[in-house]
């Protein structure tokens, strides 16, 4: 058998260095190029429009069948629930291009109603592009919405419990959802405003809610840090 000779590196330790270096900066910019997750802004492109006398809105591609919550719509809220049982406006995609006289579909409503619900619509799509931004900035979290502000949802914020202590000012609704089950900050809907339905429970109340939870939140994420 021959000899053993042990291997030589064809590189120099001076090329094996530069290569090393070269990679490195090769990464470096590929990392520099990436985008930040809070600068993230979907293109939203436009499915349709809507019009209302000379007036019109474009409806974004992503909501084209979203759903109409009456409850996000506080002074058309009555009539959206009209048209709802009537199946009328249940879906974006379900109302007409031209809303002039869309009223007429349900009883003991005029004209006024219309302009009252396109301006509500306009606001609407508003918040849905905000709310869609906010949305991919905070990936992987819950987020509960009030109108366009949030709170994320945090595991130290769902377990607390609702109770009279934790949300003063709030017996009406906390009796209401302590009846329901609804025991812990978790258990509240993604929005907020649905809440609304409880006898006795206004914008005020919650408002006020909202705020509290807010504080919470904010509560919790100092001690976090």
């Amino acid at each position: 058998m021959p000899e053993y000779i042990e291997s030589v590196p064809e590189k120099s330790a001076a090329e094996s260095e530069y290569l090393i270096e070269y990679i490195e900066a090769l990464m470096q910019t590929f990392v520099q190029k990436q985008p930040m997750p809070q600068n993230v802004v979907t293109e939203q492109k436009v499915s349709s429009r809507i019009y209302y006398k000379d007036q019109f809105v474009e409806i974004p591609d992503f909501i084209r069948d979203a759903f109409l919550l009456p409850q996000r719509f506080p002074k058309s809220t009555t009539f959206l629930i009209r048209l709802n049982g009537e199946q009328q406006a249940r879906i974006m995609s379900e109302l007409p291009y031209q809303l002039d006289g869309m009223y007429q579909y349900v009883k003991r409503f005029k004209e006024a109603k219309n302009e009252c619900f396109f301006e509500e619509l306009r606001l609407f799509i508003e918040e849905e592009q905000k709310r869609k931004i906010l949305m991919e900035q905070y990936r992987g979290e819950v987020l509960l919405f009030y109108k366009t502000e949030f709170v994320i949802l945090t595991e130290a914020l769902g377990n607390v419990a609702l109770t009279k202590d934790n949300f003063r000012g709030q017996t009406i609704l906390l009796n209401s959802l302590q009846e329901q089950g609804f025991l812990h900050v978790k258990d509240f809907p993604k929005e907020l405003v649905l809440l609304g339905k409880y006898h006795n429970v206004g914008e005020t109340a919650l408002a006020n809610l909202f705020n509290q939870l807010k504080v919470k939140g904010m509560e919790f994420t100092k001690v976090e840090l």
